[in-house]
């Protein structure tokens, strides 16, 4: 995207701080008229996407990855199926063996602790964009963080997730992220604004999902079950806090900070490691947006 460089040579003195407030305050219309720019100018000239969304559970990052890949299908003329979408790398790579020119495939890499190859996987996202490049296929992976980010479209998850009036899932929100060139430093370059997936579509990869879930033998533990009576805890006395109200009258769940600090207030301060935090936050926010 030559507006990026540009950007860059511009700005060459701003800092990671100031580049993702600038990238915060920019409208989504903007980053998703470049982005669809980007798609057009990439399906007529034989090259593909390869493309990861970061974030921890409940932030929105699988639902942004499915609707990535439904809006890229649409500009390649191919259709995306819940069969494309995968839990495990074995079946990922049978897809990509068996591959259909310009067909989108992906993989959502559930909690890190199935330790389903995901330092490798991360490590092949840039040769999978130069090895599927002339065929056009597409792929994208979700995954609770990056260690490596070689390839060009990174996106995080900003926990920014949006009902409508009648309380259903409408959209998500995705911040796009990739590399300086002069410092290879990975900055925030604005945010997108997607489209929930179809409620059918997203009822699908659910069940899916939750037949990879069973079979990985994820039961809640002990400490899960701990985690998530104090969710419920936290819902039962300050559910009504924990959204809002947008001027368009949509429904916008709070910031992670503000739903931590009632965490923290129904708790207490110091109870919960950063990871058990998230994951009481993870648990709140998936009760929020199924009983909303």
């Amino acid at each position: 995207m030559q507006y990026i460089d540009a950007y860059d040579l511009k700005n060459i003195d701003m800092g990671y701080n100031e580049y993702w407030v600038a990238a915060d305050r920019q409208d989504c219309s903007v980053l998703n008229q470049m982005l669809a720019n980007e798609l057009e100018y990439r399906q007529g000239h034989f090259r593909n996407i390869v493309f990861s969304v970061e974030g921890t559970q409940g932030d929105g990052k699988s639902a942004g990855m499915l609707s990535l890949g439904a809006s890229i299908s649409q500009f390649f003329n191919t259709k995306f199926s819940v069969d494309h979408i995968h839990f495990y790398h074995e079946d990922l790579m049978k897809d990509l063996k068996n591959f259909k020119k310009r067909t989108f495939y992906c993989q959502d890499e559930q909690p890190r602790a199935y330790g389903l190859m995901s330092s490798f996987i991360q490590d092949e996202l840039a040769n999978y964009e130069d090895t599927y490049r002339k065929p056009q296929v597409n792929i994208g992976y979700a995954s609770p963080s990056l260690r490596t980010h070689e390839h060009f479209f990174i996106f995080e998850a900003l926990d920014r997730i949006f009902l409508n009036e009648k309380g259903d899932l409408s959209a998500v929100e995705l911040m796009l992220k990739t590399k300086r060139r002069s410092d290879g430093m990975v900055l925030a370059r604005g945010k997108i604004h997607l489209k929930w997936p179809k409620k059918s579509f997203w009822d699908a990869y659910n069940k899916k999902k939750d037949k990879f879930i069973l079979k990985m033998g994820g039961k809640k533990g002990d400490r899960l079950k701990i985690l998530e009576d104090y969710a419920d805890k936290v819902l039962k006395k300050h559910k009504n806090d924990l959204y809002s109200h947008t001027l368009q009258g949509n429904i916008k769940l709070k910031s992670k900070d503000i739903i931590n600090l009632y965490i923290n207030k129904v708790v207490g301060m110091g109870n919960l490691t950063g990871g058990g935090l998230d994951q009481t936050r993870a648990f709140i926010t998936e009760k929020l947006v199924k009983e909303l």
